[in-house]
């Protein structure tokens, strides 16, 4: 763990991708940006979207 500035911080680490990963991720909401792998930022997104889809037809 690497800390950028006062608030931000920036986690490195090896780990299987896995829904339980997306979960924890997903988990910090908008305090967490996915920096790569490129699949991992992408699935992330595509979870972000779905989310903002459901609330829209509400």
């Amino acid at each position: 763990m690497k800390k950028k500035d006062d608030q931000t911080f920036i986690l490195k680490a090896k780990v299987k991708n896995s829904l339980g990963l997306n979960s924890w991720i997903l988990s910090w909401g908008s305090k967490a940006k996915v920096l790569s792998p490129k699949s991992l930022v992408e699935a992330i997104k595509r979870e972000k979207m779905k989310t903002i889809e459901q609330h829209r037809q509400t």
